[in-house]
């Protein structure tokens, strides 16, 4: 998610909201990156970074 997404505050509560409640969660927060960054500059290096996390994590959670 980016630092400056319009739904960061109300995603970042969710999460902790989820990890209270004893859900797993992992927030990724990209510092000043705005809602769809992945899709704007997808070859800019702090966007690759944020998709190889993310694939990171999805391989490490279904293996």
């Amino acid at each position: 998610m980016g630092e400056i997404d319009l739904f960061h505050d109300e995603d970042a509560q969710y999460a902790r909201r989820l990890r209270e409640a004893g859900v797993d969660v992992t927030l990724d927060v990209v510092p000043g990156a705005p809602h769809g960054f992945k899709s704007l500059a997808p070859d800019v290096p702090v966007v690759q970074d944020a998709v190889r996390r993310a694939r990171d994590w999805l391989a490490a959670t279904t293996a």
